[in-house]
This record gives structure tokens, C-alpha cells and sequence, in this order.
């Protein structure tokens, strides 16, 4: 309900791509949560058990954490390609490269 009331300002006067934000920020928060509570149920029903040294509770906290690290790095690049820096460029900044074609980036 909260991205549909405020959609419409979003994106006036200038489209800030309100759903590709919302995803990306609501994907980390419930996928990380529903991973928790799936590998919690996998503990509960003995699936996830004692390895060598680490007991059950200790593997389901390792696979999590693991789990969550490999996860960041396709966040990261959704977010990387979601929240750019073009959008907070002004207007007409970077239409003409420099002679060497390196931009105004260097």
C-alpha cells in the first residue's frame, strides 16, 4: 500500500523508478527472513544436523551466514543497476565526452 500511495510522486517531476527501488530493498529484507525461517524448519525436522565439530545449531547459523554472503552479491548488482548515479546528475552533464573519450569521469 505504501509504494502505491506514493508511486505518483515518485515519479513526478522526474521518474525515480520507484518499483525497481522497492523490490531491490523489500527483496534483501524477505528473502533473507524466508531463508531464515526455511533452514529454522529444515533444523526443527533433524534435515540440518551435526557435522564433525559443530552441532546442528551452529550449522544452521554457518549456511545462513554463508548463505546471506552469496546472496549480497546479486543484490549488490541489482542494486547497483537500480539505485544509479545518473539520476542525481544534472541535466545535460556527461552528453560530451572529452577528446580523449574518457567522459568527465577521470
Amino acid at each position: 500500500k505504501l509504494f502505491h500511495a506514493t508511486a505518483d510522486d515518485l515519479r513526478s517531476p522526474k521518474n525515480w523508478h520507484p518499483l525497481g527501488k522497492f523490490l531491490c530493498v523489500k527483496g534483501v529484507v524477505f528473502f533473507t527472513w524466508w531463508q531464515s525461517l526455511g533452514i529454522f524448519f529444515l533444523k526443527a525436522n533433524g534435515i540440518i544436523g551435526g557435522l564433525g565439530n559443530w552441532d546442528a545449531d551452529e550449522v544452521a547459523n554457518g549456511l545462513q551466514d554463508y548463505l546471506i554472503c552469496v546472496e549480497m552479491l546479486g543484490f549488490a548488482v541489482a542494486h547497483g543497476i537500480t539505485f544509479t548515479e545518473k539520476e542525481y546528475l544534472p541535466a545535460g552533464y556527461g552528453d560530451h565526452a572529452d577528446e580523449d573519450g574518457m567522459g568527465r569521469h577521470f
